[in-house]
């Protein structure tokens, strides 16, 4: 009989490693007569999850048909996997025994046939996920325990800072160089000042801040200019300038877990003076200031003034447009969007559109505002989107209630077939495999068509407001306007958003394709690209031509009406 072998390992420090594997499943082979024609190795990939490269691989052969061996030989069932969840490894023993290549275990006491190896599996299977289960309750509770010790319990240390090896009496040993790790798990570390030009930069990042007014940006530019590298010997980056401001390590603060930072541990645990800290605590504080009074407006949601920002694509390399301002040295600023395709990759040539008109060239912005304005300048437009509204969301409501009982009603004939099948596997030895594989096949369905109740559920479950919420939407049509003029970027970004969906930049046709929502046709609005000529076309208002021909479909205004059903706006 011709055989495959599967050998996985987390790292190459386990006991049963790839090498150790392949010797026990060798000798098991030799003694069953199998001849081994081919090997599938994971090493260094969890068992957690089944998302491995050279298991997917083997999943795929054997689905495919292209495989030339009869059984597949594995350790035990840990190294099969150890998920959480026991359905998942006979969901894949399902798959490799319907391709022809069941699996075998070399050290393992399942591979009895019938109901009884199924049995004993299903045990396996579940003392391999729960031994994850308990290795991470056992690696939390150390965690928590060194935390509120004072010591760290884990991960790469903040700049500016070392690791100090302990024994288990605190006693300091010496100093771990990147890479290394403790040797006896009695040992603890705990974090020490590093190199004094770190501490040293730390605390002018501090200062730079909270003393000299500048911004992330601004430090990342002074540290650049200066050729001084960053934690990781690159450029400085907003993120990594961000990520030492808000540290509470650099006051000797630790802490572990909290629900912001994780799900499994919600409590947080902190120690106030774990080590030395190395940045002055009214320093730290006065930044945490800046940081409050710094930070944009909430009732804003928006952390730009560019209205269109995400919406305008360069139909040549692909890439968006992103809004910047510039100083001419006078004191005159310049707000354009630029190709981030030319500037960060350098797949296109450079083209800069103005964000507001200057002189005689329009902005984009005031381009596309003037022409929501005039849509709603009608009030036919505004009786159109009521009607077309009021169709949708009537539409949905009454598929969903005329579905739902259905989809119920058919989930109850597979609920009644899975309880038989389980009947069956408890009180007959017959074709216990056939059986489970067709419980395996209904529980998949179930699964999938409970995912297609609870979508429906989110709109049967809520009393019908259709005509209230079009009454609501019309209400904000009318007041678009005041939004588009006095209103946050926020709010006015959000307003533009229901009316334009894109922004196509053709650079050979030399306009920016504006695709408007309309009813009961779409439409597209040309704005004509700054130094481009207009190959005859005739702009209409500020710089642009209109073309009803050919525009978004209309299925795309229903999906956004599904989206009004469920999750209305106000103003």
């Amino acid at each position: 009989m011709k055989a495959a072998l599967y050998m996985r390992c987390s790292t190459d420090k386990q006991d049963e490693s790839i090498p150790g594997q392949r010797t026990i499943l060798k000798r098991y082979c030799r003694e069953k007569g199998y001849e081994i024609i081919e090997e599938f190795v994971d090493e260094g990939f969890s068992g957690t999850t089944f998302t491995r490269p050279a298991f997917g691989r083997l999943i795929q052969k054997v689905q495919t048909k292209q495989h030339a061996f009869s059984k597949i030989v594995i350790l035990n069932e840990s190294r099969f996997g150890r998920s959480p969840d026991t359905k998942e490894f006979f969901y894949y023993e399902h798959i490799l025994i319907k391709g022809g290549a069941p699996i075998e275990y070399a050290q393992s006491d399942s591979n009895m046939p019938g109901i009884a190896g199924d049995i004993q599996r299903l045990v396996n299977y579940d003392q391999s996920g729960g031994f994850i289960k308990q290795l991470s309750n056992d690696v939390i509770r150390g965690s928590v325990i060194a935390t509120s010790k004072g010591y760290s319990a884990g991960g790469i240390p903040p700049f500016g800072y070392a690791r100090m090896l302990c024994d288990e009496n605190g006693n300091e040993l010496n100093v771990l160089e990147p890479g290394q790790t403790k040797a006896i798990k009695s040992q603890k570390v705990k974090l020490v000042p590093g190199d004094p030009r770190d501490v040293a930069l730390v605390n002018r990042i501090f200062r730079l801040y909270a003393e000299g007014g500048k911004g992330y940006k601004e430090i990342c530019h002074t540290l650049n200019d200066e050729g001084i590298p960053s934690p990781k010997g690159g450029l400085w980056g907003v993120d990594t300038v961000r990520s030492i401001l808000i540290n509470r390590k650099y006051i000797s603060e630790l802490s572990y877990g909290g629900s912001k930072f994780s799900k499994k541990v919600k409590e947080k645990t902190v120690c106030r003076e774990a080590h030395e800290g190395i940045v002055p605590l009214t320093l730290f504080e006065k930044a945490q200031s800046q940081r409050s009074s710094r930070s944009f407006s909430k009732c804003s949601g928006m952390r730009t003034d560019y209205l269109l920002s995400g919406k305008i694509t360069c139909m040549s390399c692909g890439y968006k447009f992103l809004g910047r301002k510039v100083n001419n040295g006078h004191g005159k600023q310049y707000h354009y969007y630029y190709d981030s395709g030319h500037q960060k990759f350098n797949k296109c040539n450079p083209l800069n559109i103005p964000k507001k008109t200057e002189g005689n060239i329009p902005g984009i912005e005031d381009f596309v505002i003037s022409q929501i304005s005039k849509m709603l300048d009608s009030e036919k437009y505004v009786e159109r989107f009521k009607t077309y509204l009021k169709d949708a969301l009537i539409r949905i409501e009454r598929e969903s209630s005329s579905a739902y009982p259905v989809l119920k009603k058919k989930l109850k004939g597979i609920d009644d077939e899975i309880a038989k099948i389980q009947d069956a596997l408890i009180f007959t030895d017959t074709k216990s495999r056939s059986l489970a594989d067709r419980l395996l096949q209904k529980e998949a369905e179930r699964e999938e068509l409970l995912k297609e109740i609870n979508k429906l559920e989110g709109v049967r479950n809520q009393p019908s407001q259709v005509l209230a919420m079009v009454n609501e939407y019309a209400r904000v049509l009318k007041n678009v306007g005041d939004i588009l003029k006095n209103r946050a970027p926020g709010e006015q970004k959000t307003a533009i958003g229901y009316f334009l969906d894109r922004v196509e930049v053709l650079r050979e046709e030399g306009v920016a394709r504006c695709y408007f929502y309309d009813t009961p046709r779409p439409k597209e609005v040309d704005y004509i690209l700054p130094g481009q000529s207009k190959n005859g076309v005739s702009q209409g208002g500020a710089g642009g031509r209109n073309r009803t021909d050919i525009g978004l479909p209309l299925r795309d205004f229903e999906s956004r009406a599904s989206t009004c059903f469920t999750t209305p706006a106000s103003y």
